[in-house]
């Protein structure tokens, strides 16, 4: 069951923009989620709540007493001996279903719901872990960012700032005192987010810390790093959430002297883990263009003058990963094919092409967190493309 769970309340859901003055209860029924690995059921009781059951890859789960408060339906159902709070909301027309800091968008199938006992099965998959580390922090309320072209939206805290950072979000609070990051991420599952979180042991930079990890809801990992970074006492905290929709999510960092980063803060990093959203992403005509262009290709960049030689190479492999070569580097993994990397080398990472505005930019995300943008634009032939000016063949 690894679809849902992401904490919503009240304030959260209250940022939308319900009607909370509506009377016509359009609730009832049965509806089915986009991706068709979601259905839920609502029908409604004589004292005014509701009952029904979440359906999860085909499993069933029972609830009653389900309220309708601020314009949307929110109750909760046993998951494997804990309850797990859900709610069904409207917002210009469109169903939403929200659980521990995922919205799924709903389709409704029918204006009743079918209850029958025989279909119901309470029985949770024996391969599922329960959760370890607590979603139940309130989601921020605030200002919500939406990055549709990744496929996901946050919310920033009221009275705090966003900056765009190193391909992702940097907030600040007002007094300059807090701070946390929002970036996306390409792993595609949390298999793999676990695999690369590892201890830290640079001597050169006296840097020492220690990793930790628990399951957070059931589509995200909360990570934790305690030691010292250039000999102060640090922490570090992760939520890396992973999108149902494929293909990557997006990590909310927390991070302060260990001295200083206390509950508060560890609170604030989750209550914007826990508002955000998945979407799936949205590619302009414009991207699409150049991707076909340069998916699968090697971009190559060659300069001689003054007694000077450079060559620059992006190998672009047609699954999202990329390796970076130069005359003053090498690819220290000892790929062979340069399109069958090992993932981990410094000179790799996940490539994508986004629009801003009129103007397309290859997007290059280092596996050691840095990113870099290049606008592109046509040669003079067709086998060139001009990186922030510079001329690239393609091979």
């Amino acid at each position: 069951m690894k679809t849902l769970f992401i904490t919503s309340t009240l304030i959260a859901m209250s940022f939308f923009g319900f009607n909370l003055n509506a009377q016509e209860d359009h609730y009832p029924g049965t509806y089915t989620g986009a991706e068709g690995q979601v259905g839920i059921a609502l029908a409604k009781n004589n004292d005014g709540t509701y009952q029904g059951y979440l359906e999860v890859q085909g499993q069933r789960y029972n609830y009653n007493g389900a309220v309708k408060m601020l314009g949307m339906i929110s109750g909760s159902y046993n998951y494997q001996g804990n309850e797990v709070g859900f709610s069904v909301s409207r917002l210009l027309g469109i169903y939403y279903l929200t659980s521990e800091g995922i919205s799924i968008e709903l389709s409704k199938t029918a204006n009743t719901a079918n209850l029958k006992p025989a279909q119901v099965n309470n029985q949770t998959p024996a391969a599922v872990n329960t959760p370890s580390a607590s979603t139940q922090v309130s989601a921020v309320s605030g200002n919500r960012y939406n990055d549709v072209q990744n496929g996901y939206a946050f919310v920033v805290p009221s009275n705090w700032s966003r900056r765009d950072s190193e391909g992702g979000h940097a907030l600040t609070s007002a007094d300059q005192q807090k701070s946390v990051g929002v970036a996306p991420h390409f792993y595609r599952s949390l298999a793999e987010v676990k695999a690369d979180i590892k201890d830290v042991n640079d001597q050169s930079s006296n840097t020492y810390l220690k990793a930790s990890t628990q399951a957070y809801g059931t589509n995200g990992l909360l990570i934790r790093f305690d030691g010292t970074a250039q000999g102060q006492a640090i922490v570090i905290e992760t939520v890396t959430l992973v999108s149902p929709h494929g293909g990557g999510g997006v990590s909310i960092v927390g991070a302060g002297p260990k001295a200083s980063y206390g509950t508060e803060n560890s609170n604030m990093m989750k209550s914007i883990a826990n508002s955000v959203t998945f979407s799936k992403p949205q590619s302009s005509p414009l991207a699409d263009q150049w991707k076909q262009k340069v998916n699968g290709k090697r971009l190559e960049y060659f300069y001689t003058g003054n007694g000077l030689s450079d060559n620059w190479k992006f190998d672009l492999a047609t699954d999202g990963r990329f390796v970076y070569s130069s005359n003053n580097s090498y690819i220290s993994s000892g790929y062979g094919d340069t399109f069958s990397y090992a993932g981990q080398d410094s000179n790799a990472g996940r490539w994508s092409i986004v629009s801003k505005g009129n103007t397309p930019y290859l997007v290059l995300r280092y596996n050691n967190g840095s990113v870099k943008e290049y606008s592109m634009g046509a040669g003079n032939y067709n086998n060139e493309v001009m990186l922030n000016g510079k001329r690239y063949f393609i091979r």
